[in-house]
């Protein structure tokens, strides 16, 4: 393991140091979640109107149904145009006959709040939806960011988050059930690694990372790769505090980066389906068909 972790840092420099010929990959993602963005935007004015609208029906039915209670209130009226009559009574009594009367039909109120409670439902639902979508393609968006996926790599409760999102992402996609039993096994296996050198002192970190190096000097005959070593041993036993952190957030990185590399080469996963879960995989991935967009494998 201590000289997995050694090559585990080792890959990750080189991850590092090759990021700058990237740019234009993530300068394409940036470009990519600037106009899922504005279509995002697009949508909410689009319900902001719907909204507005539905409003102003809202205070127009309000009118109608005032209107409504008037007439059930009130309801028998006089015609308008009807005068006063006269007329005889039984024994010969002569008595003022008051204006005529009509019934006036009153439209059941209740048949117009049902349409206003199922247009008010119909509205809330539409809100829900896109309220989803958006938090939906946000959470997307924040794990596409190399910036916070690198942040990850080092904190074992989003990572075992992002591992749990990466197994119900690819778990549809392995047909045989017993692979799909392995694969879930080793994500769990592998969070529980995780959570084990998180829980790992800082002292036995490093003395761990500095035996592990030591080991690596007495076997490395590349001479460039006997400096880089040296330097991180140095750097290591010196007494720079934030310098000694970095390379130990750099070496925990690197070997959880490791461990998801062994799953992405073992399951067939794309570096697309990785990213799309803000994992990071050193030492390869897998799944190349999907990596190399209008080519095959």
């Amino acid at each position: 393991m201590k000289r997995a972790m050694v090559f585990a840092v080792a890959a990750a420099v080189a991850v590092l140091a090759g990021c700058g010929s990237k740019d234009s990959d993530v300068e394409q993602l940036r470009a990519e979640q600037r106009q899922a963005l504005s279509r995002l935007d697009e949508q909410v004015r689009a319900l902001s109107a719907e909204v507005r609208r539905m409003r102003e029906d809202l205070r127009e039915l309000d009118g109608d149904l005032f209107a409504l209670k008037g007439q059930y209130d009130y309801a028998p009226v006089a015609r308008a145009g009807d005068g006063p009559r006269t007329g005889t009574a039984t024994g010969g009594g002569s008595v003022a006959s008051g204006p005529a009367v009509e019934e006036v039909p009153v439209e059941p109120i209740e048949a117009n709040v049902e349409i206003l409670a199922a247009e008010l439902a119909k509205t809330r639902a539409e809100v829900k939806t896109l309220s989803q979508a958006y938090a939906a393609d946000k959470e997307l968006e924040e794990l596409r960011d190399p910036r916070r996926t690198w942040e990850a790599m080092g904190d074992a409760e989003q990572l075992a988050s992002r591992l749990d999102r990466l197994a119900q992402a690819h778990v549809a996609s392995i047909e045989d059930e017993t692979t799909r039993d392995q694969f879930l096994a080793d994500i769990a296996r592998v969070k529980d690694e995780i959570a084990i050198r998180a829980n790992t002192s800082r002292e036995e970190q490093l003395e761990a990372q500095k035996a592990e190096l030591a080991e690596r000097l007495t076997t490395e005959t590349n001479e460039r790769r006997r400096e880089w070593v040296q330097r991180q041993l140095d750097a290591l036993s010196g007494e720079d505090e934030e310098a000694i952190e970095r390379q130990l957030g750099f070496a925990l990185r690197g070997e959880n980066g490791r461990q998801v590399g062994e799953l992405a080469r073992k399951y067939d996963i794309s570096r697309d389906t990785l990213r799309d879960n803000g994992l990071q995989s050193f030492g390869g991935f897998g799944g190349g068909r999907v990596e190399r967009r209008g080519g095959g494998r």
